[in-house]
């Protein structure tokens, strides 16, 4: 993994009545019963965004898929962590997500496997506010490694913080480049680039803009302080050159063009799971590219799919095209050797049953999430009344996944039926 300074720790007394902190430890524990992992934390002082401050953090889990507790022992992990607010606009919702790095004695970064997660030390508590299912970044990240591709590992987890009880979180991986997620190139140097919009950028992102749309690109891993001018310049330069070709008279030349400085399997299974899933920031926000093993660019990893598969209803319909109109994707669309490569594709998948995959994966984590889903309502109730049985609540739950998995089903048939005529206009 790469070199990370010390956790920052630190009470921030200052914020301790602002509106994005959150309290210091309660005594005593929920009276919580649950077949999932239970995320216990309780920190030192204010959470805040930026910077982290000290915490202990304790996981259980029954790996035989018994009750666990929040009083019983951590069989899973149970030490100091730095933890802080993270997102931009999830920021404002009441049910917060967070940011962890474990750390040692010493508050240097910790790796550790959490969950049958390879060791880091760079976490992620998804809080999943906005998306009622729970689930469509798990669906997406887990359909993204059945194509073969590094997306983020999920698992369910509750989450008890400062002695109450905070509902039921996505404990995940976060977009890194190390060996264990994002590919390391072979040779010459690597980073891990997010492509984004200029209102996403925030106070003290390093950056530099793309030559032809004005994109801000951001340096996300390693960060610019840690690179020479030299090295920085090199990255920057691939993605320079890629956009120049992509917008150039002769893009589409399977040589010369576009696919000189990008793997063109990459961006085929990029597009098609974004246009798969309708992602409302694709190609606009939370777009993440990395220097690939064969020393050109490559797409990835996935990020970011609370907006996606008809989630809201009103914004993301199952038919119609969704990147059309979008940087990048509707250049790419305007070649048919890409969109016969996307066909080509789609149809290997549909033949291997992705789609029916998919929604035997909603059905499972529905099941999963039966009680847990009850109590997240109740805690964070949001579109639901505060008075309703649980036998409502849990209706309500099975019908937003069963919506969901519907949604796919029709979203798959009219990719089906349209995807050969993407690019004509």
């Amino acid at each position: 993994m790469t070199p990370r300074s010390r956790v920052r720790i630190a009470l921030a007394a200052a914020l301790a009545g602002g509106a994005t902190a959150l309290a210091a430890p309660a005594a005593g524990q929920p009276d919580l019963r649950t077949r999932l992992p239970i995320v216990v934390v309780d920190a030192d002082g204010p959470i805040v965004d930026d910077p982290k401050v000290g915490a202990r953090m304790r996981i259980i889990h029954d790996p035989r898929g018994g009750v666990n507790r929040p009083g019983d022992r951590a069989s899973v992990h149970n030490g100091r962590i730095g933890i802080e607010i993270r997102g931009q606009s999830s920021q404002r919702f009441p049910k917060k997500q967070f940011g962890l790095e474990t750390v040692d004695a010493r508050g240097e970064g910790r790796d550790v496997s959490l969950l049958g997660m390879p060791a880091d030390d760079d976490w992620v508590l998804y809080a999943a506010y906005n998306d009622a299912t729970l689930m469509r970044n798990v669906v997406a990240y887990r359909t993204a490694r059945w194509l073969g591709r590094y997306a983020a590992r999920t698992r369910f987890v509750e989450l008890v913080l400062n002695g109450r009880y905070w509902g039921v979180y996505v404990l995940m991986e976060r977009p890194e480049l190390t060996p264990g997620r994002v590919t390391v190139p072979t040779d010459g140097p690597g980073a891990l680039l997010e492509y984004t919009s200029p209102d996403k950028l925030d106070p003290g992102d390093a950056y530099f803009t793309a030559p032809v749309t004005g994109t801000p690109v951001i340096f996300d891993t390693p960060d610019r302080d840690d690179m020479t001018d030299a090295e920085a310049a090199a990255i920057s330069g691939r993605v320079e050159r890629f956009e120049r070709a992509l917008y150039g008279p002769a893009f589409r030349h399977p040589v010369n063009g576009w696919r000189a400085h990008m793997n063109e399997r990459s961006m085929t299974d990029y597009v098609l799971l974004y246009e798969l899933m309708n992602n409302h920031d694709a190609f606009s926000a939370s777009t993440f590219l990395h220097v690939g093993r064969d020393d050109r660019l490559a797409m990835g990893p996935l990020w970011d799919f609370d907006l996606s598969m008809g989630n809201p209803p009103s914004l993301l319909r199952p038919r119609g095209c969704s990147l059309c109109d979008r940087r990048w994707a509707s250049r790419l669309y305007r070649d048919p050797a890409f969109v016969r490569g996307l066909v080509q594709r789609w149809t290997s998948l549909r033949r291997s049953r992705l789609p029916a995959r998919m929604v035997a994966a909603i059905r499972r984590d529905a099941r999963a999430l039966g009680q847990p889903a009850i109590r997240n309502q109740r805690r964070w109730p949001v579109g639901v009344s505060p008075a309703a049985s649980d036998v409502a609540l849990l209706r309500a739950h099975r019908a937003q996944t069963a919506t969901l998995a519907r949604w796919i089903r029709v979203r798959a048939a009219w990719l089906t039926a349209n995807l050969r005529g993407v690019g004509r206009r």
